[in-house]
Formats: structure tokens, sequence, C-alpha cells
């Protein structure tokens, strides 16, 4: 579709690397260690993570974007990307840790379908190994019906999200101008609560859970703008 490949290019512009998420990751992996990214754009995290010395593998479903993260990761050679859906991956016990972040887990539209994504991610981590999950914090969004987030402006474009309700559902319509083009998009979220991941980990018998409400390491609120979780298996 037109809109995947116009975000895939304007990508970066939108969501450019924050060194807090870096170092939050960093600083819970081992040196040198796995890490495998999923739902990982153009790359840019993995990338840096890459330049750091860590193992990095990269997977997406999007193609546009996946062709645009090997084009930038050219000569390095401790990361690969794919484009791949994770039920696909057929590694076991590799990683040191595994990240989600962007916002990428709601994009699976039930619990049942996140309690398989957390129970994969379980199967592909080494024995103590780390989850790093940041998604916006539906607790807030849920209590306060919010039906739009901050538009994104940059350079010469604007991304505009908004949420509308839509049974235990929420379609996240977007609109990406730039220049004299708009290009919009709808898709389906589970509105993932606190209370939702925390009884989901317990389950699954992760051994210790932490809240944040960003990767700046503040308390998480009903007034943080993101969740952010460190799970530990």
């Amino acid at each position: 579709m037109k809109f995947y490949k116009e975000i895939a290019i304007h990508y970066d512009d939108i969501f450019p690397v924050k060194s807090s998420v870096i170092e939050f990751i960093a600083n819970r992996t081992p040196p040198k260690g796995n890490v495998l990214d999923v739902g990982c754009a153009t790359g840019s995290h993995g990338i840096e993570l890459s330049k750091l010395g860590y193992q990095v593998k990269g997977v997406d479903i999007s193609k546009e974007m996946i062709e645009i993260a090997k084009d930038k990761s050219v000569g390095l050679s401790n990361i690969s990307f794919a484009t791949q859906d994770i039920f696909a991956l057929d590694e076991e016990s590799c990683y040191d840790t595994i990240i989600c972040i962007g916002n990428t887990l709601p994009h699976f539209t039930s619990l049942e379908e996140i309690k398989d994504v957390l129970t994969k991610f379980k199967k592909m981590l080494k024995h103590g190994g780390k989850v790093i999950v940041q998604t916006v914090n539906y607790d807030r969004v849920l209590k306060q019906k919010t039906d739009s987030l901050p538009t994104i402006t940059n350079k010469n474009l604007k991304f505009i999200r908004e949420y509308s309700f839509n049974g235990g559902l929420i379609d996240f319509n977007t609109i990406l101008k730039v220049g004299r083009g708009n290009f919009k998009n709808s898709v389906k979220l589970y509105p993932l609560t606190s209370k939702n991941i925390e009884e989901l980990l317990a389950k699954l018998k992760y051994s210790t859970l932490e809240f944040y409400g960003g990767f700046d390491e503040s308390n998480f609120n009903i007034a943080s703008f993101h969740m952010v979780l460190d799970c530990t298996l």
C-alpha cells in the first residue's frame, strides 16, 4: 500500500532514535549480548545497539521497513534484518534481551494473541533474559477516553494520530501529510493495560516485572504517556 511505502521513507523523521532508549536497553543487557528487536521498523534502535557491540536481529512484517533497515546497516557485521512474523521464528534460548517497542504489542488484537507472543518470547530467551516492552499507557487512554495523540511535526511532514473506540478495540486512524500528499491509514489496536500485562506475565511465570513511565525510568502512573516494562525470565 502507498501508505506503508510513504511512512517507511519518512519513519526516521517521525520517530527519531532517543539516547534514553538505547541506554535503557544497554543497561539491562550483558556486553556483546544477543538482542532480538521485534517490530524493528527501519532498524534504528538495533543499529545503535550493534554499534555498541551487541549481536542484533531485527524482524518486522513490513517489507518496506526492512529494506530501509538493510540499507542503513550496510557495513555492520553484527546485525541482520528479516521480513518475518514473530511466530515464524524458531530459535530457542538464544537471546539475552528481546525488545518490542514503539507500541508494537497492541497490534496483536486480543489478550490470547498477546499471551502467545509473550509465550514465544519466553521460549526464545536465555535463562534470566529480559523482555523490554514499550506501549502507549492505555490505563490513561481508557480512563480519559483519549481520542488523539499529539501530532508529530518534523521537516516538511505532519503525522496526525487519532483514536476511536470500537467495542473492546481501538481504531488507530492516522494521516501522514508530506508536501501536498495526504496518506491515510487505520489499524485496530488492543488497549493493553498494566493489569492485563501483569496478569499475563504472572501466568507465564516471568520472575520479575518493573513498570516505568518512560525510558527515563520515571515512575509509572495514570498520567504517564507511555508504559515501559522490564520483564525478567
